[in-house]
């Protein structure tokens, strides 16, 4: 894993061993930010369930102004830390070690983010609920939602519908 392009392009991304964290390939992050385009420029951004910190890494590489790190787990939390002083993006960055709901309902979300990245783990259901919780505010820029699983599930499509509303309500009230 590495960062793929910006002022970071290149440098190595480290991931805790084992199945507690499933960092997103750099592939689907270069797919992900082909579509997003400019709209990281000048912006915050929020990675929930960062896991390694990639997409937020990748959003600030290329050009975003902030970035605030979301992860319930310590030792995802100790990797972004290092991948975060890696890229020696320690003055842009905010880590937090919390659950995503309670991080979201609580008002942790920062003024002037206006993207997020959200790649909930393959079981939680932590993830729909997150979701609904940022709909209701209405305080989304644009949000960029990854769901793997090993096995489709109705939870998948649901999460799908689910962000599929959420986006035609934002722009409803655009």
């Amino acid at each position: 894993m590495r960062i793929i392009s910006g002022s970071a392009k290149g440098r190595p991304l480290l991931c805790p061993r084992g199945l507690g964290t499933r960092p997103t390939s750099d592939r689907v992050r270069e797919a992900v930010f082909s579509i997003i385009g400019e709209r990281v420029k000048g912006t915050g951004v929020v990675d929930l369930f960062a896991g390694t910190g990639a997409y937020g890494l990748e959003a600030l590489s290329r050009g975003a102004l902030k970035a605030t790190f979301v992860d319930r787990s310590p030792t995802a939390v100790r990797f972004i830390r290092k991948n975060v002083a890696a890229c020696r993006f320690e003055g842009l960055s905010r880590v937090v070690t919390a659950p995503v709901g309670p991080f979201i309902k609580s008002g942790g979300i920062p003024e002037g983010t206006g993207l997020f990245f959200f790649d909930p783990p393959y079981s939680g259901g932590e993830g729909i609920k997150t979701l609904m919780a940022r709909s209701e505010e209405r305080r989304v820029g644009y949000a960029c939602i990854s769901r793997c699983s090993p096995f489709p599930s109705i939870s998948t499509y649901l999460l799908f519908f689910l962000f599929l509303l959420f986006l035609l309500s934002f722009i409803l009230f655009l």
